[in-house]
């Protein structure tokens, strides 16, 4: 695995719900640019703070229902040149052992 990763990415064009708990205001809806076990990178609109937490609701394709994790926002970059938004590196750090064996199912296929 390449930049020490501890997971496998998979550029996988999954949709994915965002919200900051406790700013009501800061939420959007994304396409992620990979996912793997460890994490998902997707696009922002807003320029958040390193550390905030993330609660999020992956919709896989093979799933009635979403996914439901936290994550903590690791990395942020400002999209350039378009200048529109944020591509964001999300750790998680939460999610229900079900989901989790539900996402690697997903990521496996």
């Amino acid at each position: 695995m390449t930049e020490g990763r501890s997971f496998e990415r998979l550029d996988l064009p999954v949709e994915v719900e965002y919200t900051v708990p406790g700013k009501g205001w800061v939420k959007g809806e994304a396409t992620a640019k990979n996912i793997s076990l460890g994490g998902i990178q997707f696009q922002v609109k807003e320029r958040l703070d390193l550390g905030c937490r993330l609660s999020l609701r992956i919709y896989l394709p093979h799933r009635a229902r979403p996914t439901t994790a936290s994550g903590e926002l690791v990395w942020l970059k400002e999209n350039h040149p378009r200048g529109k938004g944020f591509d964001a590196g999300v750790r998680f750090t939460k999610a229900d052992p079900f989901d989790l064996e539900e996402l690697l199912t997903g990521l496996e296929r």
